[in-house]
């Protein structure tokens, strides 16, 4: 069946007040409205097209890295369904028609729309919510969506029941998330799970004085904290003039730097003729919580890394979690790291001074930090490929320019 896409302003008055939050960036008004559906055990929006019916979630279905939700009347009529990913709403499937309510995660959101089906016996479903469906294979959107969304909703509960869909990446309780029952989703039977999403955490990142700003920062401090106190009175390492500890980022995945192992080699090298020892820590994919991660592509960056280097200064923090990467960023003196996903441990979590690199088009902490954080200059970014996805385009960068910009960073640390 072909679809079409309509506009926002297409949808029901009511609709469209219930959920406006999504569109207006307003996550306070969608912890509100989250955890009335959470005290009513029941979730229920107005029909998005036919005024004055009101409908209800009588099942959820995860697929891919999507949660469907299905909505009817009481009757069981005016089926509908919505897509969520990174927001509340992503978008509404009815009767053939899609409307985008938040355009984030489209290959997940088309994989989703391949799946609906209003086929399910009606008999068997009894609509009752369950609690928020929390896990994400990847910890930008299980973090800054689904985490810093729930520290808002808990806030205003007190308690909340969540489903663990899958492993997590920092269990909420070591973010600060308080009063947070973790039950197997796979256990429950019969009631609606939703995700804690309220709007796309990308699109509050420019807002500083926004709330949820303020809680994306109250997990973040809550995590190093925690991960400090564990680290039994072993200090945070600073720029001495003997030793310095560099925290590397390498990928072998999309969006990489296609001479990271010369740039790591060069760095090295060139910090070898300033510091009597040079201590580089090589990170690449994260693992879930209590597990370790093995992958090929990531391995065989850290291993041309050791042809090129020996491996007596090197560290390899590939495939390991989050308390153990933030544990070797707070020894270490700066970061060189994609500005994606790469750098959520040393500069959101351990919040060190570095250097941030990336295509032309996609940073995705455009934050000013209190501490010396430098981005390369997109005039220094030779992009590769035809690509047009932000998100997937590979780039190369002067091994110089990087080692420049890290010197640049060194003499600010030791000013300050």
């Amino acid at each position: 069946m072909e679809n079409k896409r309509s506009r926002f302003n297409q949808l029901s008055f009511g609709f469209r007040e219930a959920i406006r939050f999504v569109v207006d960036c307003d996550p306070l008004a969608g912890s509100k409205l989250l955890s009335d559906f959470y005290l009513a055990r029941s979730v229920y929006l107005p029909h998005p097209v036919s005024e004055s019916v009101e409908t209800y979630c009588y099942k959820n279905e995860i697929v891919g890295l999507a949660n469907v939700l299905y909505f009817c009347d009481g009757a069981g009529g005016h089926r509908w369904a919505a897509v969520q990913v990174t927001s509340f709403i992503n978008v509404v499937y009815i009767d053939g028609d899609i409307y985008v309510i938040d355009g984030d995660g489209a290959g997940a959101v088309n994989k989703a729309l391949g799946c609906i089906d209003f086929s399910i016996d009606m008999n068997n479903t009894v609509g009752r919510f369950g609690g928020f469906l929390i896990g994400h294979a990847r910890p930008y959107h299980y973090i800054y969506d689904q985490m810093a969304s729930l520290v808002m909703i808990s806030r205003s509960l007190g308690k909340v029941t969540c489903a663990r869909a899958q492993p997590l990446f920092i269990s909420p309780g070591f973010l600060g998330i308080s009063g947070v029952e973790i039950i197997d989703y796979e256990s429950i039977e019969g009631e609606v799970f939703i995700y804690p999403c309220l709007v796309r955490g990308s699109s509050c990142f420019n807002k500083s004085d926004s709330e949820y700003l303020v809680s994306v920062q109250g997990i973040e401090s809550s995590f190093r904290r925690y991960v400090i106190g564990s680290m039994c009175g072993q200090g945070v390492n600073r720029v001495s003039k003997e030793e310095i500890n560099v925290y590397f980022g390498i990928t072998g995945q999309k969006r990489k730097l296609i001479n990271q192992v010369e740039v790591c080699s060069h760095l090295h090298k060139e910090l070898s003729n300033i510091f009597a020892k040079v201590n580089i820590f090589v990170d690449g994919l994260t693992a879930k919580e209590g597990e370790k991660l093995k992958n090929v592509d990531d391995q065989n960056v850290f291993f041309d890394i050791v042809r090129e280097l020996g491996d007596k200064d090197l560290t390899c923090l590939v495939g390991m979690g989050y308390h153990e990467k933030v544990a070797a960023a707070l020894k270490c003196d700066l970061f060189v790291a994609n500005a994606g996903s790469g750098c959520i441990a040393p500069l959101r979590l351990a919040r060190i001074p570095g250097v941030l690199h990336s295509n032309k088009d996609l940073s995705t902490f455009p934050n000013e930090y209190n501490f010396t954080v430098i981005n390369v200059d997109d005039s220094c970014v030779l992009e590769h490929g035809e690509n047009k996805r932000p998100d997937a385009r590979d780039y190369s960068i002067l091994k110089e320019n990087i080692f420049d910009l890290v010197c640049e960073v060194i003499k600010i640390e030791k000013n300050s």
